[in-house]
């Protein structure tokens, strides 16, 4: 279960790019007439009192548990008003090491997202996409290293000055101890 949680959270982050793409394809379409679709990208119906009251209970359970599992990442709120952890803490270090470990598993998830979006998405224009992938591809596998840094305190990011690099904020690495967490933070940091 947690395990189809974090794909669907890592193909929505590495999907963001091409979303935009699909979206801006979509807007040259002829026009519809209003009453045939619905041009919004979500449900008008909203939920029954009963429906609501069972997604708050189940999102309360899932946040009570979240605090005694020792793998539950921490809420970014409270990651805010933690201290900056130096780079040498145990809990940085290890944090990094986590990071490191998962890098490949991330860079070949990222890539075969890529692969399958532009095939489904049909975007095999050899002078457009196929290059752009080849570009895409290539930034992913170019990022072999993971920085643990105590000025990006609860973020992460890849700096255009060293695109081999993502560097970790030192409270994000000790805030982050499940594979799907970090997973995901390397997912988009590689997506962007």
């Amino acid at each position: 279960m947690a395990i189809t949680f974090a794909t669907s959270l890592f193909l929505i982050a590495v999907t963001a790019d091409f979303g935009v793409v699909a979206q801006k394809r979509q807007r040259r379409l002829p026009p519809v007439a209003q009453d045939d679709v619905s041009l919004t990208s979500h449900s008008r119906e909203s939920l029954s009192p009963e429906a609501r009251e069972m997604v708050d209970l189940a999102s309360a359970k899932v946040c009570r548990e979240r605090i005694s599992d020792p793998k539950g990442s921490v809420p970014i709120d409270d990651m805010q008003g933690r201290p900056s952890l130096a780079v040498r803490s145990p809990e940085a270090v290890a944090g990094a090491q986590h990071a490191q470990r998962l890098l490949p598993t991330a860079k070949s998830l990222v890539i075969v997202s890529l692969k399958k979006l532009v095939k489904d998405y049909g975007f095999g224009n050899p002078k457009t996409y196929d290059a752009r992938l080849r570009r895409a591809v290539a930034h992913v596998e170019a990022v072999r290293n993971i920085r643990p840094d105590v000025d990006s305190r609860d973020n992460a990011s890849v700096f255009l000055r060293n695109p081999h690099t993502i560097v970790f904020g030192t409270i994000f690495l000790a805030g982050l101890p499940s594979d799907e967490g970090i997973n995901s933070v390397l997912a988009h940091e590689l997506d962007t």
